[in-house]
Order: structure tokens, then C-alpha cells, then sequence
């Protein structure tokens, strides 16, 4: 099953939710970081909170993505494993990543 969710990194390491076409969080919290900054490494950690069918059974969702950060011309790429981290365990394979930042046209730039 592939979702896609709009989710700015914001300069500080936060990170906004954006427009998502799966499961819509009551409340969804981030945060990111560059871990080497020779290679590129990038660490995303989210977490979203649902009410569940029925608000008797909430959940929360955390995940992990991490990559490596390339750029091809104005472009910049990452992409990498989503995983679920839980204490006293390996981490869980839970999908795959792809970031893309696409850069305005020319014309549409803030001067």
C-alpha cells in the first residue's frame, strides 16, 4: 500500500504535516536531522496520534526514516527504510522513503 504525505522540513529540525491521501492524524509531531554531514545522512523521526474507530481506542504511530541526501541539479532527493523502532528489539522494516524537494520555477521565486 504506497501513501503519500506532504511533510515540509522546516529550518531547526521541525517538520509540518501537510496533505496526506492515507489515515489523517488528530495530531502528528516530527523532527529531522542531518546525522553526517560528509555523506549526507538524514533522520527523519514522526509521530501521529489517531482516535481510532472509536475514541476508546487510541493509537500512536512512530517511525523512522533515514537515507542519504543527493542533489541532481536544483533537485534534492533522499530516500531510504521506514522502520518502527520499539525498546529491547531490532528495529522493524516497515517500508521505504522518498523525499523530494522540487524548486520553483524561475518565474514564481520570491524576489
Amino acid at each position: 500500500c504506497t501513501m503519500r504525505t506532504l511533510i515540509p522540513l522546516v529550518a531547526g529540525g521541525d517538520v509540518q504535516f501537510g496533505t496526506t491521501d492515507g489515515p489523517v492524524p488528530e495530531k502528528a509531531t516530527g523532527s529531522w536531522r542531518i546525522d553526517d554531514e560528509k555523506s549526507m545522512k538524514i533522520h527523519i523521526r514522526l509521530m501521529r496520534h489517531f482516535d481510532g474507530w472509536d475514541t476508546k481506542y487510541p493509537y500512536d504511530v512512530e517511525r523512522v526514516y533515514e537515507g542519504y541526501v543527493e542533489t541532481d541539479g536544483p533537485l534534492i532527493l533522499a530516500q531510504g527504510p521506514i522502520e518502527i523502532e520499539a525498546e529491547g528489539r531490532e528495529r522493524i522494516d516497515a517500508g521505504y522513503f522518498t523525499l523530494t524537494h522540487v524548486p520553483p520555477p524561475p518565474d514564481q521565486e520570491a524576489a
